[in-house]
């Protein structure tokens, strides 16, 4: 059993729904980030408590024992007991108490958009701290341009992103679709930079709706989701839990800094953001900013 410290659970109601549902699933990956579960209804994310809320997750204290206990070992069932409100999880010999599952409900809505300033100051951070994935495109965002060594998968979103954001402007869901579908998938790693770059666009348009309308989350949110199997099962999660704009506490709390202006606390939940995975977080907050940089 994992020993862990008195601290608060927390846990996505997605992920409170498939523990009360199930009495078994597949343990589908172990990585240092978290470890996923596959359900026949959905994915469930298992990681630390460090990392606050994550869409479809379980952030518990302690998830680097979990890590090296289960970390190459073939363990492919995960077996699931809840009494009353309390839920543990046993994999092979190991055994885990999440004790009880309180869902975090809260939804971020802004109704002060970012000044331009801060935009473009968090779009050349991006560039300047980060060369992986989609990261070089924040540099469009404040005058920059891509390296002549660029890859094929960073040109080409360079080529779809002006006109994404373009094309949400316009009645013509065929052609949003037709973008969308070419970002789905595109590039790599385990959720591939086209889909992170969509995610920070989702996120932009649900977060900051009471300013810029619904418009932007209804319908990148319909194109996205009827695009999202193009993609793999994990980083398909990932895209209908931005379309549903499911709480994500990194982005979160660089969308409620960014909001107020606070320049403190918008580099410090920039770094928290861009330390997600290795080009995740850079690729998120690209999409988020170019949205928003767009509306400016």
């Amino acid at each position: 059993m994992f020993g862990q410290e008195k601290q608060s659970i927390l846990c996505g109601p997605r992920a409170a729904a498939l523990l009360c549902s199930a009495d078994r699933a597949e343990l589908l990956g172990v990585y240092h980030a978290g470890a996923y579960l596959c359900f026949p209804d959905g994915l469930l994310l298992l990681t630390d408590r460090s990392r606050g809320l994550v869409p479809f997750g379980v952030s518990f204290p302690g998830y680097d024992a979990l890590f090296s206990a289960l970390n190459g070992k073939d363990i492919p069932e995960v077996w699931i007991e809840a009494k009353g409100q309390e839920t543990t999880l046993t994999f092979g010999s190991f055994r885990l108490p999440l004790g009880s599952l309180s869902p975090d409900r809260r939804i971020c809505r802004l109704a002060c958009l970012p000044r331009r300033e801060a935009l473009l100051a968090a779009a050349g951070a991006v560039y300047g701290r980060k060369t992986a994935g989609f990261a070089p495109l924040a540099g469009f965002l404040c005058g920059g341009s891509l390296p002549d060594t660029a890859e094929p998968h960073l040109c080409r979103a360079a080529e779809l992103l002006p006109r994404l954001l373009h094309s949400l402007c316009t009645t013509d869901p065929e052609e949003l679709f037709s973008l969308v579908s070419s970002l789905v998938g595109l590039g790599f790693g385990l959720t591939p930079s086209g889909d992170d770059l969509l995610c920070g666009m989702l996120y932009a348009a649900h977060y900051f709706s009471p300013v810029i309308g619904e418009r932007y989350a209804m319908r990148l949110g319909n194109a996205v989701g009827s695009a999202s199997g193009r993609t793999n099962l994990i980083s398909r999660c990932y895209l209908e839990s931005a379309v549903r704009g499911e709480r994500f506490d990194a982005v979160a709390d660089f969308a409620e800094a960014l909001s107020t202006g606070n320049a403190k606390k918008t580099e410090e939940a920039l770094c928290r953001l861009l330390s997600v995975g290795s080009s995740s977080g850079a690729d998120i907050a690209v999409g988020f900013l170019a949205l928003l940089s767009f509306q400016g």
